[in-house]
């Protein structure tokens, strides 16, 4: 670890790196290192527990991760850095080391950066906050696509489907399995007839849906994040107080970065922390993402209103959001029950023991965790995402 970190200390203070059940892939950890600036470091690294690492694949996971931070980000920052932006897009964490097996980041919660409690809602200001740093985040892949559609090959190719191919198959599998039947066994006690004849017949057929909907489709494919929800988004407060205004974020946890449709970051996003959102505000949020979008995509030398009008984004939502719809189920209970969703490090266990603990959350899901997951598929129905 010295070597790494450039560090002639012998004094080094480890701590868990996040809550309990926060992370299901890998295992993160804080390292502070006495005499030293920075003081602080957040590391990333395999599970521990070869049990754990076998069933969720943590090194498929982890390697997209780290392709992402050792070959697209520092071309972003390049591109950025040859236009001389007065307002890059700068929402992740400075890294320091990179292997297959271990990821050295900068603390963000040294410079104040918030992980708030996953069980809580987002209001307005946290919510357009996220979608103007994905608008950002998207526009880089619009912008150094359309100026250097070589480069971008390459940088696209970076990173892989870690979900839906061929190649995920077996235990991780089985967990998203376990999420969808016990999502199905709830609407077929909430739902009337004609409802549940769509959910059934959505989920009936759903891998296959799922992977076509993974699939990209150009023009429009970006480079994603893959995994916006409440614990991948730290959040500075002018004040250091979470009841303010949030003036800036950090996007962490790129290991399911993949290429295709900005709409399947968005839906998951959307669908997840804003599920009783009206048509109106909707609408404005799609906009607010849009917006932020096409002004980065100008101040990139781009033109998104030809590149990626707000139609084509409006059509996109429409064909993508089952995605996020189906992926958002998944990770309910894991966000609003306590205990459920969390992995033990325990590695006298083996796969199916882990597959067994994971699985539970879905089968022992609180009532309120009940009524999310209705509330999701209500608004799938309400929109036809699943027709």
């Amino acid at each position: 670890m010295a070597a790494i970190l450039g560090s002639e200390s012998e004094t080094y203070e480890v701590s868990p790196g996040a809550p309990i059940g926060a992370n299901w892939i890998s295992s993160v950890y804080r390292i502070t290192v006495s005499n030293q600036r920075p003081s602080s470091y957040f590391i990333k690294c395999l599970p521990a527990s070869e049990a754990r690492r076998t069933a969720m694949q943590s090194s498929v996971f982890f390697k997209n991760e780290a392709r992402f931070y050792s070959r697209v980000l520092p071309e972003f920052v390049k591109f950025q850095e040859d236009k001389c932006l007065t307002s890059p897009f700068h929402s992740v964490a400075k890294i320091y080391h990179i292997s297959e097996e271990m990821i050295v980041m900068e603390d963000m919660k040294a410079r104040g950066y918030i992980m708030l409690d996953k069980k809580q809602s987002l209001d307005m200001p946290h919510i357009c906050l996220v979608l103007k740093e994905l608008g950002r985040f998207h526009g880089l892949s619009i912008a150094v696509k359309n100026q250097n559609p070589q480069k971008f090959a390459d940088l696209k190719s970076s990173v892989k489907e870690t979900v839906f191919t061929s190649l995920a198959t077996g235990n991780f599998n089985s967990i998203l399995t376990k999420g969808w039947k016990a999502a199905l066994g709830i609407a077929r006690k909430t739902f009337a007839k004609e409802d549940l004849q769509i959910i059934e017949a959505f989920f009936g057929n759903v891998w296959d849906k799922m992977g076509t909907l993974a699939t990209p489709e150009e023009p429009h494919a970006v480079i994603l994040h893959g995994d916006a929800f409440i614990n991948n988004i730290l959040f500075h407060y002018p004040s250091g107080q979470t009841e303010d205004i949030p003036d800036k974020l950090c996007l962490i946890d790129y290991q399911m970065s993949r290429y295709g449709s900005p709409a399947l970051d968005l839906s998951f996003f959307l669908i997840r922390y804003c599920v009783e959102c009206s048509e109106q505000n909707y609408r404005h949020l799609l906009t607010v993402y849009h917006d932020s979008l096409r002004e980065f995509v100008r101040e990139l030398g781009s033109n998104a209103d030809e590149l990626f009008p707000l139609s084509a984004l409006e059509e996109d939502m429409q064909k993508y959001s089952a995605f996020g719809m189906a992926m958002a189920l998944i990770c309910i209970p894991g966000t609003l029950d306590e205990a459920n969703g969390a992995v033990n490090e325990d590695g006298s266990k083996d796969a199916s023991d882990v597959i067994r603990d994971v699985g539970e959350s879905f089968e022992n899901m609180s009532e309120r965790c009940e009524r999310k997951v209705a509330e999701v598929l209500k608004q799938a129905l309400k929109y036809g995402y699943m027709k």
